[in-house]
């Protein structure tokens, strides 16, 4: 093969974005944790969603600054005390798994 007909390498273009807060240290799956109804409700009581965003992809959003404000421990404890508070989901830790 010459070297006229080698192609470079790919190039590999990437979005970071909200997968850069699992690298917080704080060991807890954003991702997932936006996904959850309960969290999403603790979300919209907290900063109402007035842009009209999917719920998941506004909880990210929210989730992102409140992490970089806070920290993510710090935020994550807000959530556990408010949905210890709430008592609507007794047989559900505050991460969605069952108790």
């Amino acid at each position: 093969m010459s070297e006229q007909n080698q192609q470079p390498p790919a190039q590999v273009v990437g979005v970071e974005g909200f997968e850069s807060t699992k690298r917080m240290g704080d060991n807890i799956d954003w991702p997932r944790l936006c996904r959850l109804p309960p969290f999403q409700m603790f979300v919209e009581e907290h900063a109402p969603n007035a842009l009209g965003v999917p719920a998941d992809r506004y909880a990210m959003r929210y989730t992102a600054e409140q992490c970089t404000a806070k920290g993510g421990e710090a935020f994550y404890a807000e959530y556990v005390a408010w949905h210890g508070a709430k008592g609507h989901w007794p047989h559900e830790t505050p991460d969605g798994r069952p108790r």
